[in-house]
């Protein structure tokens, strides 16, 4: 998943958290992280776990350095 931010709804953050949940559970499998579970992390929290990493920053659509 490419930057998000918390203006970009079409993007579906939230979609896109719950995908990486699902995801999450095969990384468990193969003992790589920890299964994540709900709620999502709230805008500007990154989320480090493993192989994988969400965030979403305040503003609208475009590239920023974090």
């Amino acid at each position: 998943m490419g930057p998000m931010a918390s203006d970009d709804l079409w993007a579906d953050p939230r979609g896109s958290w719950l995908s990486l949940v699902e995801a999450s559970k095969v990384w468990a499998f193969y003992g790589k992280a920890a299964a994540l579970k709900d709620p999502m992390p709230l805008v500007n929290d990154l989320l480090l776990q493993g192989p994988m990493a969400y965030h979403i920053r305040t503003g609208g659509h475009g590239l920023l350095l974090f």
